[in-house]
């Protein structure tokens, strides 16, 4: 079948590292490589090769190995802002790839992805566009002019051009009218994969339990010091510990710090670092609940691997995961008052009839949202597109 044949070619300005889970839209991205490379299907990744401005792997050409093939994957000198490209090495290597293939480009506001659209359009090359939260309006109002020049000059007419608008949540169509953007798309969530228990996973430690779980980079978009000040004005704060695990990325940790300390949380708060695989799961299982006042997203990887974990949310709606709060497994704040959110947090912790009903409903949402499922999805998405490729071929 024409569709089944086409290669499907994942577009990413940031490094994917197929072969080590991280996080963000990388993350997404090596899910949605592997999990139609496992069923048989060409996946080809270009990416850059820095990530948060910090070189991580020298430009190469590469296959990584999968049970049903190989993945082909083509890393690209990335230059030091994202407006700079590369634009030429990008529509070269596009320009290479054999005939036919449907694209799947991830975020915008970047000379890699633009350059990519137009590319594909010109080319009438179908692809979906994915905007990872790079749409909402928390994201938009960080430099609003420069982003509002860059829009209106280029990204706008490039996402207009895509086959297909693929949102992880309906949420994230909130700016599209304001935006120029037609009222059109389609929602497949984010999901996640619970790695196979192994013999090292009696050696995970946890923290010390009861505790409330963080996880994500220390980024200030999604406001951990706020998280502190909720937790210092809750009554959970005489039982529960507050664990931080992700990585430092942005430099932030010192004003959590500052935080915990004009908070007197400093027996309370716990600093884990990343963790990945079993040790991330194991976090995530031991939780009393996983809390996240971000002001912009996507949808988050780690509020999908919350319902894996059958664990009650605490999420801001700036976390565009609704279906969770309306199917009972999350309580979605729509301010960040910091009384209000402590609340919250006493009303997940302390009540335990509403927390094992919580925990209940994310169990039921949990086989939705796992990559397995949503990989099917969104091989039907890649499918349609290639048969509207074909078809428009042959009444050309």
């Amino acid at each position: 079948m024409p569709s089944e044949a086409s290669v499907i070619v994942h577009i990413c300005p940031c490094y994917v590292d197929l072969e080590k889970e991280g996080g963000g839209v990388a993350n997404v991205v090596r899910q949605l490589s592997w999990g139609p490379a496992r069923r048989g299907r060409e996946v080809v990744v270009v990416c850059g090769n820095r990530e948060l401005g910090a070189v991580i792997s020298e430009p190469k050409v590469e296959n990584v190995d999968t049970d049903a093939g190989s993945i082909r994957v083509h890393v690209l000198g990335q230059r030091f802002h994202p407006l700079l490209g590369p634009t030429r090495a990008l529509r070269n290597t596009l320009a290479a790839l054999a005939r036919p293939f449907v694209g799947h480009v991830h975020t915008c506001f970047s000379a890699f992805t633009e350059s990519a659209m137009r590319h594909l359009a010109n080319s009438r090359i179908p692809f979906a566009f994915t905007p990872h939260g790079k749409l909402s309006p928390e994201f938009l109002q960080q430099h609003h002019w420069a982003k509002q020049v860059w829009w209106r000059l280029f990204a706008r007419n490039r996402v207009r051009r895509a086959s297909a608008v693929v949102l992880c949540s309906a949420a994230e169509s909130r700016s599209f009218g304001s935006l120029g953007l037609p009222d059109r798309f389609s929602v497949i969530p984010n999901g996640y994969v619970k790695p196979a228990d192994s013999p090292e996973e009696d050696e995970v430690q946890l923290p010390p339990a009861p505790y409330i779980l963080f996880l994500g980079a220390i980024d200030p978009r999604k406001q951990p010091e706020f998280l502190v000040r909720a937790f210092a004005g809750s009554k959970s704060r005489e039982s529960h510990k507050l664990v931080f695990v992700g990585p430092d990325s942005y430099d932030h940790k010192q004003h959590v710090l500052q935080a915990i300390a004009q908070c007197g949380c400093k027996e309370q708060a716990i600093f884990w670092g990343p963790a990945y695989g079993r040790e991330k799961w194991r976090l995530l299982e031991g939780a009393a609940c996983i809390a996240l006042p971000s002001r912009a997203e996507g949808l988050p990887v780690v509020l999908c691997e919350a319902l894996g974990a059958g664990l009650p949310m605490l999420i801001s709606d700036s976390c565009n995961f609704q279906e969770a709060a309306v199917e009972g497994a999350a309580i979605e704040m729509d301010d960040f008052n910091a009384a209000r959110w402590a609340d919250a947090i006493d009303s997940v912790c302390l009540d335990r009839q509403r927390h094992e009903e919580m925990a209940s409903a994310a169990r039921k949402m949990a086989p939705r949202h796992t990559w397995d499922f949503l990989v099917g999805r969104w091989l039907d998405m890649y499918d349609e597109l290639a048969r509207s490729m074909s078809e428009n071929s042959s009444q050309a």
